[in-house]
Order: C-alpha cells, then sequence, then structure tokens
C-alpha cells in the first residue's frame, strides 16, 4: 500500500518565459498608472495631528515608527534570551512590550502616557501644566 517516494511524485510549476523588452516596458507603464491613480498615501488609523508634524519633530510619525521597529527587533532577541535564561531578559521583555504600547497608543490618540521617549527610552519627557489647579 505504501508506495516510494520517488523523484516523478514531486509537482513543480512551469517556469515563467522571460518578458520582453517591449512587454516589460508596457507592464511598467501599466505600474505607473496605477500607482498615480491610487493616489496619496491615506494614514487611516494614525491620528491626523501626528501625521501633520514634521519629521525632524521629536514624535513625528516617521520617528515612532522608527523606534517601534528598533523596540520590536530588541524584543525578538529578549525573547531568544529569555529561552536561553539570561538574567533580567524578562523584565526588560515586559519594559519593552510596555513601551511598544506606548507608542502604539500615541500613534492611535496622540497622547503620549509614558515618562521617557527617544530609540531607547533614554530621554525624559518635561511635563507642563496646562491647566493650574485651582484654589
Amino acid at each position: 500500500m505504501s508506495e516510494e517516494w520517488t523523484e516523478k511524485n514531486i509537482k513543480r510549476p512551469k517556469k515563467r518565459k522571460p518578458m520582453t523588452k517591449e512587454q516589460r516596458q508596457a507592464a511598467a507603464e501599466r505600474l505607473a498608472k496605477a500607482r498615480a491613480a491610487k493616489g496619496p498615501v491615506e494614514y487611516k488609523n494614525i491620528h491626523p495631528v501626528v501625521v501633520a508634524l514634521p519629521d525632524e519633530h521629536p514624535f513625528s510619525y516617521m520617528k515612532i515608527k522608527e523606534w517601534m521597529k528598533h523596540n520590536r527587533e530588541l524584543a525578538s532577541s529578549l525573547r531568544s534570551d529569555i529561552r536561553r535564561n539570561v538574567n533580567g531578559s524578562i523584565a526588560k521583555l515586559a519594559s519593552v512590550n510596555g513601551y511598544l504600547k506606548i507608542m502604539s497608543h500615541y500613534l492611535k490618540h496622540n497622547d503620549w502616557t509614558g515618562d521617557y521617549y527617544g530609540k531607547d527610552e533614554h530621554m525624559r519627557v518635561r511635563w507642563k501644566t496646562i491647566a493650574p489647579k485651582q484654589q
């Protein structure tokens, strides 16, 4: 009943025929037309105030995105450290995951809830009182 595995049993897809220069040029034109019709990028899940900030601003969308990418990579390496039983890696991972939540909350609501900011949370937020306590 059990049939031995042979090379014939493998189903292989056909290789694509290479495009000619004319076909490649026509495909590039179609793609350019489709990109032009698509219009500008809309950030529906990002708060409009965050999107409007210039890229040089400390809390701009591009900087926060870069910080989130860095911290996701850091979290990945910390998870492997946990599997190797490295001391302190569980606490560091919890801290990084919390920071990622702070950043995603900021992007959605334009409300920074943490006391630190930056790529590695190395800068302290200077809080400012906008409505003084009534006496």
